[in-house]
Order: structure tokens, then C-alpha cells, then sequence
């Protein structure tokens, strides 16, 4: 084999794995797209439960917030703190194990 051959067939060896590696990176390119998206929604779900989290917080704990609210057992005092998760907890069980 000559030069001249040795050389082409290094060319065409370099010319393919150049287009291996063009496609691995579009492949790592949507990959990473599909990540940032998924991200992106992670991150606004997880901004609403941490809204949802401070709102039962001033709601179950109006003391020292000066909530206006407070979680009320039907028929009975209101309930405070983790004893109103416990309760609110029970009910969503219980609603869940009916459906």
C-alpha cells in the first residue's frame, strides 16, 4: 500500500468517527434540552408546594403570625400546629382509602 493509499483510508478512519461525534453530540444536545425542561418544571412545582407550605403554615400556626385563620375540628376548638397536620393528614388518608 502506498502513500497516497495509507493516507486516504486515514481520512475516510477520521472522516467517519468526525460524523460519530457529530451525532453523539446531537444526541447529548436533545438529551440536554430534555433535562433543562424537565428542570424547569421541577423547579415551578416545587416553587407551588413551597407556596402551598407557607400558606398552611400561617394557617396552622396563627400564633406568632398574626394569621386571621386557624384549622377548626367541626364542632370543637380550633387546632394548632401538629396536631392540625395530624388531623389534616388523617382526613386525606381516609379520603384517599375511599376512592
Amino acid at each position: 500500500m502506498n502513500q497516497h493509499d495509507r493516507d486516504s483510508a486515514e481520512l475516510r478512519r477520521l472522516c467517519a468517527e468526525r460524523d460519530r461525534l457529530q451525532e453523539a453530540l446531537k444526541d447529548a444536545d436533545a438529551g440536554m434540552m430534555l433535562f433543562l425542561e424537565q428542570r424547569d418544571q421541577l423547579k415551578a412545582e416545587n416553587e407551588t408546594l413551597r407556596q402551598d407550605a407557607a400558606r398552611w403554615k400561617f394557617v396552622r400556626s396563627p400564633v406568632g403570625t398574626n394569621s386571621p385563620f386557624a384549622v377548626w375540628h367541626e364542632g370543637k376548638m380550633p387546632v394548632f400546629s401538629s396536631i392540625a397536620d395530624r388531623m389534616v393528614d388523617d382526613a386525606m388518608a381516609k379520603e384517599a382509602s375511599h376512592e
